[in-house]
């Protein structure tokens, strides 16, 4: 069921490489960058592909590839994500660079939130993030001529790790979190995001444009320029 308030157009019989054709996708084909191919889920649209005459539904994610054949990686993103870098931009382009990023760790549970002397809630402590989710999100040797990282996320709260040593922190409220490169040392290699989960009821003021769904997620992370 398509609703009538969609735009947008399916692959048929779309040839990846090697012997990797996508018969059919309800889901609209993003960009190609060297064996990575996106496709983004269109808002209202459940996603299904069939591969090589194999049928799959699919969950987007920007944190892996759904499948990966004949060296072939292939992504859905959410439409959000995919509306940041453009229908038709490349993900290396001049001015971006998409970071690669992998989940280490899942959150360990919902933190007590205390309501402090001014009648607000307490920030969370350093044993909170002991049990926050975890994002290793991999640096490219050129990513001091980028000016900033952002890091797009839905969470409670976050916290910047560069080799075990807080170095950030930023608090939910819709837009990315961002850390100029400036401040690293030439020869980073990795980071370490921790996001603690939204929880139901929470005593917080999240303003109108912030995602405020249960859980956490790092949707996407970006060098710019």
């Amino acid at each position: 069921e398509i609703p009538g308030s969609a735009t947008g157009f399916f692959p048929v019989n779309m040839k990846l490489g090697g012997n990797v054709v996508v018969n059919f996708a309800s889901a609209q084909p993003l960009v190609r960058q060297g064996n990575d191919v996106y496709f983004f889920q269109i808002d209202g649209i459940k996603p299904l592909f069939v591969i090589n005459g194999d049928t799959m539904a699919v969950e987007p994610s920007a944190i892996r590839p759904f499948i990966i054949k004949d060296e072939v990686r292939i992504w859905l993103l959410r439409e959000t994500t995919a509306k940041f870098w453009g229908l038709n931009q490349d993900f290396s382009s001049k001015e971006n660079l998409a970071l690669y990023f992998t989940k280490t760790a899942e959150s360990q549970g919902e933190r007590e939130i205390t309501i402090g002397a001014k009648k607000v809630a307490e920030k969370p402590t350093d044993k909170d993030f002991e049990k926050a989710a975890i994002y290793i999100i991999d640096l490219p040797e050129n990513f001091s001529t980028f000016a900033m990282i952002d890091l797009n996320y839905r969470g409670d709260c976050a916290r910047l790790y560069l080799d075990g040593q807080l170095i950030s922190d930023n608090f939910y409220n819709g837009r990315s979190f961002g850390y100029a490169t400036r401040r690293l040392p030439r020869d980073a290699k990795k980071l370490e995001l921790r996001i603690l989960p939204i929880q139901k009821d929470m005593p917080i003021y999240f303003p109108s444009e912030a995602d405020t769904t249960l859980g956490e997620e790092l949707l996407y992370a970006t060098l710019r320029r």
